[in-house]
């Protein structure tokens, strides 16, 4: 999916940074995808919080691992 800040009014300050850092290592995650080749694989799944993230009083981020998905 390509995110168009001009288009994509949803976009905050945070999201906005987050898709610069994803936007510069774009040729990273390609390297990786052709080094993998062809097969099951998934991701990267990448960060878009929402707009409110940010200004809550404690911002909680949970990490997991998905299996069998």
């Amino acid at each position: 999916m390509h995110f168009d800040p001009k288009r994509d009014s949803f976009l905050n300050p945070m999201r906005t940074q987050l898709l610069d850092l994803y936007t510069a290592q774009l040729p990273s995650f390609r390297a990786v995808r052709q080094k993998l080749g062809q097969g099951k694989r998934g991701g990267p799944f990448l960060l878009a919080p929402h707009e409110a993230y940010a200004s809550q009083p404690r911002p909680l981020l949970i990490v997991g691992q998905e299996t069998n998905g």
